[in-house]
Order: C-alpha cells, then structure tokens, then sequence
C-alpha cells in the first residue's frame, strides 16, 4: 500500500494462545467500515499507515476465518493506536505437542494403526539418507525402518528423512519431511484417502510462526504470505545474526522468487547456502539467484554441493534446478560463452538432470513440500 497524507498507525496484537498450531506473524487488514475497501495490508505487531477516520480491523488465518474488533477503530490525524485482537471461539487446530488434547486421539489411533495397517494393506516406513546421491551412485543406501504408528516425528539427526507410504503392491507415496534446524522437531500425520487412493499429510513444527506462514504458502494465501516474507528480507541482517528459523528463511525466498520479487535475495540466498550447510533447500535457492542474475558457471559449480545435501524440501527447488540442471548439462564452453567447468562436473550435471527429470515426473504440483507419487522404491 501506499504513504497516506496525514497519516495514523495501527499496530494490531494478538493475545497469547498456548497449545494451538497458530500463531506469531499472522496477516491482518484494515478497511473501510462501509465500503470494505482495503486501507492497508500487513502483519501483526507491524505499524499499518492509515488515513485519519473510521476503520475495520481484522486478522486473517490460514482457513480462512477472521478475528475481528468488536467495532470500528477511529484514528485521529498523526494517532497511533494498538488493537487487540482475541483467539475467542476462532477455530485454530490444536497443536501436535505431547499434552495437547489432540495428543490423545492420536495415542488411541496409534495403538490401532498396526492392526488397521494389515487389514488396509497400507504400511509406512522412515527412509533416512542422502537417497538422492544413492540414486546417483556417490552415496551409500538409505536406511529404511517400518513405522508401525499413523504419526512420525523427525529430528535433526535423522537428516535426510523422506516418510514412506505404499498400499499393497502399488508404487510408495514419498513425502520430504522438512526440520527447522538443529533444535527442530517436524511431527508428521498422514492418512489414506480411499476416494482418491493417495496419502494426504500435515505436518507440525512445533513452532506457531512457522506453522502459521507454512500453512499460508499451503493453501495459497498469496498476499499474507508475501507480507509475510517482505517483512523477513526488510529484517535481513537481524534475522541473520540471530540464526533464526531457516525454514521460515526458505520459505519467504520462495514466496518472493515465484512472486519475482528478488531485490535481496541475492544475499538473503547466500547466508542461507553458507550459514546451513545441511539445507538442501539453501544451496537449491543459491543456484537459482545466481542463475536468474545471469552468473551461471557459478550455479552450475553449485550443482555437487546440492548432491552431497540431498534432494531439494520443497517442490519449487526441485523445480529450479531441475531446470537448471537440464539447461547446463546441455551447455558447452566456447569463447563466448566463459561457461567452463571441470569435466567431472558436467559429467554429475549430466546425470543429476537425467535423476531430476524422474522425479520431476513423479512430483505432485498440488503440494508446498516434495511429494513423490508413483515413484519406484528407493531401498
């Protein structure tokens, strides 16, 4: 949106929730109270530049439902005024954590799952390993352990972790299971839709910003999702000196290189590639700057580098350098070109295109994450 002349600000807070999926940087609008005309976009805790006079406040969540102040909000010229906005009677999803009430429907179903897994045929399986690299003959096998519940946690360790679902001799479902550092932990849900004969999956990260911008980019909240990200490029030095979530880093680059709205990126990317090397994520997003500011022998000298992490988390980097894979496995050094790489790399390029293309075959485009339907089983 753009300055307003005489200009007041509201910042809209949310009061504290505890043991539900939402929360932290959750979009809100301003708008006018007759027409409904938008006024101004933002997220809360932010300063939104209003017109002096009558507003509507409200915040707007991931399924669609808003809070809303009980009345109209009147700013005066050159006012600042906070809104507090409530959780009361909104329909947030409870969180995954042990203790929340939601936990003990999913002890009760655990219990069921081996027995309901044999009668379905439909089995899960924890694969953990560079399966990428072991495709492409440079790393060993996963490991691939039987999940005997209908739920999988997942912890830094377990890095590179893909859950595993297959009903009775049809080709497995594989789903990227993305974790949030060191000190990250993803829950992940599944179940079998016998409509549609596929596996749906939801995950929770344990963190309420997190959960809420992942939901946001899920269900194609285009705009919250952008505000979302711009907020977190205008706070880049901050967020970097405070190795903050570096999913949340992910997803905003994302947001904003499918937006095309790449101003920092550049930098934001390359923090993300040289601060978490164990992302596969940030090296994927690395590439694809590099290439789209025209300095291609140095996204192509990256392509190793994506191999020794593994397969991109989430769908648009398995995109990117599937792409670019295939752009620069085809590519040859001339005098004008100054493309010139070592013939071992081309030679990986080569064959990470021809793996890529695989999986781009079998990537589902309905979903954020990395979601392999059809896909011939890895171990």
């Amino acid at each position: 949106m753009k300055p307003v002349s005489d200009p007041g600000f509201i910042t809209v807070r949310l009061d504290k929730l505890s043991g539900r999926r939402w929360g932290g940087d959750v979009a809100v609008e301003v708008r006018d109270p007759k027409t409904f005309a938008l006024r101004a976009r933002g997220i809360v805790g932010e300063p939104l530049n209003v017109p002096a006079g009558k507003h509507w406040v409200s915040a707007i969540l991931p399924n669609g439902e808003q809070l809303s102040a009980d009345e109209s909000v009147s700013i005066g010229v050159g006012e600042a005024r906070e809104v507090l906005l409530n959780w009361t009677d909104a329909d947030v999803p409870a969180s995954m954590e042990t203790g929340a009430w939601v936990d003990r429907t999913r002890r009760a179903a655990d219990i069921l799952a081996p027995a309901w897994q044999l009668f379905t045929r439909v089995f899960a399986a924890q694969i953990r390993g560079n399966w990428l690299a072991a495709r492409m003959g440079t790393s060993p096998m996963p490991e691939r352990d039987r999940v005997s519940n209908l739920t999988m946690d997942a912890a830094f360790g377990d890095l590179p972790v893909l859950l595993e679902v297959a009903s009775g001799n049809e080709l497995p479902t594989y789903f990227a299971v993305p974790i949030d550092g060191e000190k990250g932990r993803t829950t992940s849900e599944w179940q079998y839709d016998d409509a549609t004969k596929q596996v749906k999956i939801r995950f929770d990260f344990h963190d309420d910003e997190l959960n809420t911008f992942f939901d946001y980019v899920q269900v194609g909240f285009a705009q919250e999702a952008r505000s979302i990200s711009r907020r977190l490029i205008s706070q880049a030095e901050e967020y970097a000196e405070d190795r903050k979530s570096p999913l949340r880093a992910v997803l905003a680059a994302y947001v904003l290189l499918r937006a095309n709205e790449t101003e920092g990126l550049q930098a934001w990317s390359r923090r993300l590639s040289d601060q978490y090397a164990w992302l596969p994520d940030g090296v994927a997003l690395r590439i694809e700057c590099l290439a789209r500011d025209g300095k291609h022998r140095e996204a192509a000298e990256l392509m190793p580098e994506l191999v020794a992490r593994g397969a991109p988390w989430f769908r648009s980097g398995v995109a990117y350098v599937a792409a670019r894979a295939k752009l620069y496995s085809t590519v040859r050094a001339t005098p004008s070109s100054n493309f010139t790489l070592a013939p071992e790399t081309h030679q990986l390029i080569a064959r990470l295109a021809g793996e890529m293309d695989t999986l781009m075959a079998s990537l589902d485009l309905n979903e954020m994450i990395s979601v392999y339907r059809d896909l011939p089983r890895l171990t």
